[in-house]
């Protein structure tokens, strides 16, 4: 989060994104994951956003490990809530105030890792 206000300080038009307009850009990084890079991925946007917003939108949900970029400069979605619950159900990940956390011994870690690959 950090990050995101520097980046707004530093430019005098970027703008705080809406809900509807980080949930629209997160819908279309899921639809097309990998397909397109920042810029060909904006125009494929159903909405236009001003590409500052839209930049801070990337910035926040690559923060929240939802997104990379690869190689390629292409955005990959990467967040998985289905893999989240597995792990949480095999004790692998504790809920703490609606966080969820790595459960910290050795033997968890290596079953999480596991499970992830």
């Amino acid at each position: 989060m950090q990050q995101i206000k520097k980046n707004i300080k530093q430019n005098p038009f970027a703008r705080w994104p809406t809900l509807e307009t980080v949930l629209m850009v997160e819908k279309t990084i899921n639809d097309h994951s990998g397909e397109f890079n920042r810029t060909q991925l904006w125009k494929k946007l159903p909405k236009k956003v001003m590409w500052q917003t839209y930049l801070i939108i990337l910035d926040y949900l690559g923060q929240g490990n939802k997104i990379v970029i690869d190689r390629e400069g292409k955005i990959v979605w990467i967040w998985n809530p289905a893999l989240i619950r597995r792990l949480e159900a095999e004790g692998l990940l504790q809920k703490n105030n609606g966080l969820t956390a790595m459960s910290k011994s050795k033997s968890s870690l290596s079953r999480a890792k596991r499970a992830v690959s």
